[in-house]
């Protein structure tokens, strides 16, 4: 998998899949979560956006 920076398209990382078949008996688990807070935030930005622009305006 690879990461690439969204303004000027480097690749600040990259993450071979090959190295997670093992990772449920390295770690108990098998699968990986990546967090990235960003993401997170978007879809209730994009709601209070959409909610403000379809409220009628007061005056």
């Amino acid at each position: 998998m690879v990461m690439r920076d969204a303004v000027d398209g480097t690749e600040p990382t990259r993450l071979d899949l090959r190295e997670l078949r093992d990772l449920e008996r390295r770690h108990g688990y098998p699968y990986l979560v990546i967090h990235r807070s960003d993401p997170h935030g978007l879809l209730p930005r994009a709601c209070d956006r959409a909610a403000s622009s379809r409220s009628p305006t007061r005056g």
